[in-house]
């Protein structure tokens, strides 16, 4: 049985080494920060995309948006504490939840609150193909009017930072 020798390869930290070493982190940093703050806007419905990151700074007023993709247990309480303090909310449905819970999509419409789209199910939209999207999109879309004859005129993209 033969050993390997293990060879050990030292690097001079001179000034030039830790200016250039910490120049890549910067740069590294730099490119990963750009690219996660990239934002685009597609229209799927609209021919005019439009994002909302803000509202109005001029009314004292704010937006309540509630993501629903599993479960039921929270809904009738968060409706029932909603009316009691006069608030109205957007929720955005997942679709597959919008199959499983018709009742209960009704029910928030009824209740007075805003439905909007958050696409069919709750997937990492860059591991969908574009057109896979937007059928995504619009299959939501028809379900929830199917099922609360109601049109959506919001969507909430998945999993965006």
């Amino acid at each position: 049985m033969s050993h390997k020798k293990i060879k050990f390869f030292y690097l001079p930290l001179n000034r030039q080494v830790i200016f250039s070493l910490l120049l890549t982190v910067i740069l590294v940093s730099y490119g990963v920060i750009e690219f996660d703050n990239t934002k685009s806007e597609q229209a799927v419905f609209n021919p005019q995309p439009k994002a909302y990151y803000q509202g109005p700074s001029d009314k004292d007023q704010m937006a309540l948006a509630v993501n629903v993709a599993w479960g039921t247990e929270y809904i009738p309480q968060m409706l029932e504490i909603l009316a009691d303090e006069e608030v109205a909310a957007t929720f955005f449905l997942v679709g597959n939840w919008v199959e499983k819970f018709p009742e209960l999509v009704v029910e928030i419409k009824e209740a007075g609150h805003e439905l909007g789209n958050h696409g069919y199910r709750h997937r990492h939209p860059q591991k969908l193909v574009e057109e896979e999207l937007i059928a995504l999109i619009k299959k939501n879309e028809d379900l929830i009017q199917d099922n609360a004859d109601y049109k959506t005129s919001l969507f909430a993209p998945l999993m965006v930072k």
